[in-house]
């Protein structure tokens, strides 16, 4: 039996740079183990100055334009929504003897004796109170 090795590179440097950028923005560190093995980081090209005879004026070099940046507007983290089912069953499941007083205290932190009392918009703080205690929701 014989053995092949095939190497492929893809060389998208532009590709890198958005996904560097990308994780810049976002704030998560660029990870370099996730560049391929065997890709050297390749330098950018230096502009060299023009060399001209003695007693002339070295051309003016344009600069080039750079477009201004722009952070990427930051998305608000948003918030699972929860049916009254999902939490009378994740409550329903985390009852025991031992619990009923941790839960009964919950519930009278949201200014109710129970949970068909329980707002529409405290449902997801509701749940995430009851995930804390212990609950699988």
């Amino acid at each position: 039996m014989s053995n092949f090795a095939i190497d492929i590179n893809i060389n998208a440097p532009a590709l890198v740079g958005a996904i560097e950028h990308l994780c810049t923005v976002l704030g998560k560190p660029v990870m370099p183990e996730a560049k391929p093995v065997g890709a050297a980081a390749k330098p950018e090209p230096v502009p060299q100055p023009v060399q001209t005879a003695p007693g002339t004026p070295a051309p003016a070099q344009a600069a080039a334009p750079q477009a201004p940046v722009q952070a990427a507007p930051v998305a608000a983290p948003t918030v699972k929504t929860y049916t009254m089912d999902e939490i009378a069953k994740a409550a329903g499941d985390f009852m025991t003897p031992e619990t009923i007083p941790q839960l009964q205290a919950l519930l009278a932190s949201f200014g109710v004796a129970g949970l068909p009392e329980l707002p529409a918009d405290k449902l997801a703080a509701f749940a995430a109170e009851l995930r804390k205690m212990g609950a699988k929701i």
